[in-house]
């Protein structure tokens, strides 16, 4: 069932067979690192089209699991050549079709090469998130990505219709690098599921433009929205809490964003989300090319120094995004030019907050996520806990006993503890009393764009005994 087939017009040169499109062992354009994922016994194969060379056609791909003992080393893959006489291998006769020789291989069980016995056992289908074209059909330009346009839409997935984002890539039009890249935001995104993070629905990778489809938030980004409209403090606040969580749940998967600010947060119905994982990595910690421009009014001080990101830089740009929400969509360091902003950061400067932002947050910033060691600053873990306790908001159908699991801070008698898992938990910081005058819940008071300098909290946070990082990038 083809529900939008004119939606898309075929690209010239695009490589295409009809009767190929239709056997679900066909993926498309499918880079190696999610083969890798696809073919794990011997005999296991689908068919692909190559990334694109500069200004050259791309061409069908046979990929095989020749030896499943040394697994993603064992995956042999031919290409499939044309020619007048029809579609071959290097060592085989021609065919009519491809859908023809794979056929033939399939059912005589011969190997496809008299170099190493490499035969076809079982076809790998594609997966749910691998969506066709003609379900996609995009309605109106939301706005310009890194790789093109971004079109709100419509898209036919899991038997259902939804609204949707849809962001475009066209393969003749950007390097092959950025369609790694774009790949790579897709396959990130697959394996994210959380009420604040941007819902992701698949990839349309059969033909040119490549779509990457997720759920459309239609109100709009956060930055518009602040300079827009005089949110309230209590939104303001909601909004940095489930910012919190949202990148508390990134790191629990082992995922750092490293691109964390308004621009990429977007909001429907009171709820923020993050989205835009075109630089997110896996692991915590991974190399910076120093070659690459970076977003320094966001950047950690020790990313600057030594070209390395870990979860830590992540927890440092979520305090610049906590700034940017209650200066109203302001731009960081706004008087000052890049160089100085790296100057100022190395240097120690900490941003004030405007006039009316609760102090909590200038506590937490300036005491606890702006610090220069990033052994010293707080994990996302830490973050969470002490803004679900000062501000008494807690994430929806949470208990008691889910926090105490997740870890809490002890009573004020009592030393750092250490969880059943060896990360060490923080004393309890004083904000009993504190937490009941500034309930946000109950205020109504409008922020002022005026920047003044924060009181001072009057009580000594303990100091927070932190576990060390490890390395696990991939």
């Amino acid at each position: 069932m083809a529900l939008f087939p004119h939606a898309w017009p075929r690209s010239e040169g695009d490589p295409f067979d009809s009767q190929l499109m239709t056997e679900d062992y066909y993926h498309g354009l499918l880079p190696r690192e999610d083969i890798v994922e696809m073919l794990e016994k011997n005999g296991d194969f689908l068919v692909r089209v190559s990334i694109p060379e500069p200004n050259q056609p791309r061409q069908f791909i046979l990929s095989v699991m020749q030896d499943e003992s040394t697994k993603h080393e064992g995956i042999r893959h031919f290409c499939i050549q044309v020619s007048v006489a029809g579609f071959m291998l290097e060592e085989s006769p021609p065919f009519n079709s491809i859908v023809t020789m794979v056929n033939h291989f399939l059912n005589s069980k011969e190997s496809i090469t008299k170099r190493y016995p490499c035969s076809l056992q079982n076809a790998i289908t594609r997966r749910l998130w691998q969506l066709k074209h003609e379900f996609i059909h995009p309605e109106k330009k939301l706005g310009e990505g890194a790789f093109g346009e971004v079109q709100a839409g419509q898209a036919f997935v899991n038997g259902d219709i939804k609204k949707v984002a849809i962001k475009l890539a066209k393969m003749r039009s950007i390097t092959k690098e950025q369609i790694r890249e774009f790949m790579m935001e897709a396959r990130v995104m697959r394996g994210m599921n959380h009420p604040h993070v941007v819902k992701f629905y698949g990839v349309a990778a059969f033909q040119d433009p490549l779509l990457l489809v997720m759920e459309l938030v239609d109100e709009g980004s956060l930055d518009k929205i602040l300079i827009k409209k005089q949110l309230n403090m209590k939104t303001k606040t909601e909004f940095c809490v489930q910012a919190a969580w949202a990148i508390e749940y990134l790191h629990s998967i082992q995922l750092m964003h490293r691109d964390i600010a308004a621009r990429n947060c977007l909001v429907n119905a009171g709820k923020l989300k993050i989205s835009d994982f075109g630089l997110t990595s896996k692991g915590t910690e991974v190399a910076m090319d120093p070659k690459k421009k970076v977003p320094v009014r966001w950047m950690a001080p020790e990313a600057m120094e030594s070209f390395k990101y870990t979860t830590k830089c992540d927890v440092w740009a979520y305090g610049i995004l906590c700034w940017e929400i209650f200066s109203d969509g302001q731009m960081p360091y706004n008087m000052l030019p890049p160089q100085a902003v790296v100057e100022k950061i190395k240097a120690g400067f900490k941003m004030d907050f405007p006039q009316g932002t609760p102090t909590c947050f200038t506590k937490l910033t300036h005491d606890y996520i702006w610090l220069k060691e990033e052994k010293h600053r707080f994990t996302m873990v830490e973050v969470v806990l002490w803004l679900e306790k000062v501000t008494g908001i807690h994430r929806a159908g949470t208990t008691t006993e889910d926090r105490r699991k997740r870890g809490s801070f002890t009573s004020p008698s009592t030393a750092s503890t250490v969880n059943s898992d060896g990360r060490r938990t923080p004393e309890r910081v004083h904000v009993d009393k504190y937490a009941r005058n500034e309930r946000l819940s109950k205020r109504s008071a409008k922020s002022s764009k005026k920047v003044v300098p924060q009181k001072k909290y009057n009580k000594k946070a303990p100091k927070i005994v932190h576990k060390k990082t490890h390395t696990n990038d991939d």
